[in-house]
C-alpha cells in the first residue's frame, strides 16, 4: 500500500481560531431580483481549512473593489486571518497588491507591524488541485442551490 503524503500544516492548526487559515474562491453569477430589475451577482466561497466552517457572501462584480469589500464584512464578522489561500486569479492578486500598498501607506510604526503579516498565499498556476478542499465545497453549493 502506497504511503500517504503528510496534510498540509494549513489543515492541521487545531489550537487556533477558526478561519485562522482560510481558502478563497469566487463562483459563477446568480441571477437576483432588486424591486422590478433583475441583476447579476457572483458568489464568494471562505473556507476554514481547519474546522471546515463556510463563510458565504455575494460580490456585485469579479473585480477587486468588490471582492475587498467582501473581505472586510469577512473580517469584521469573523476576525482577521493569519492567512488566505487561493488560486491566482486577478481579483485575488490585485486585492493583495491593494492591501499591501495601503500598509505602505501608513505611518512606519504601523507599516512595521503590518508588512511581517502577509496573509495571501496563491495556489501555484499549474496545480489547481491544491485547491481542492473550497472546490469541492463550491460543487457542493452548486447542487444544493441548484445554480
Amino acid at each position: 500500500m502506497p504511503n500517504m503524503v503528510d496534510l498540509p500544516s494549513a489543515h492541521l492548526r487545531l489550537h487556533k481560531p477558526p478561519f485562522w487559515s482560510t481558502g478563497v474562491d469566487c463562483f459563477r453569477p446568480f441571477a437576483i431580483k432588486l424591486g422590478r430589475w433583475g441583476e447579476k451577482c457572483w458568489g464568494i466561497l471562505l473556507k476554514c481549512l481547519t474546522t471546515r466552517c463556510l463563510h458565504l457572501d455575494l460580490l456585485e462584480s469579479l473585480d477587486t473593489n468588490a471582492f475587498l469589500i467582501s473581505l472586510k464584512r469577512f473580517i469584521s464578522r469573523r476576525s482577521k486571518p493569519f492567512e488566505i489561500l487561493a488560486d491566482k486569479g486577478t481579483n485575488f492578486r490585485s486585492g493583495d497588491t491593494k492591501l499591501e500598498e495601503g500598509c505602505r501607506a501608513m505611518g512606519p510604526t504601523l507599516q512595521d507591524q503590518q508588512l511581517d503579516q502577509q496573509i495571501f498565499n496563491f495556489n501555484p498556476p499549474g496545480a489547481p488541485h491544491f485547491g481542492g478542499t473550497w472546490e469541492r465545497e463550491i460543487k457542493s453549493l452548486k447542487t444544493a442551490l441548484r445554480v
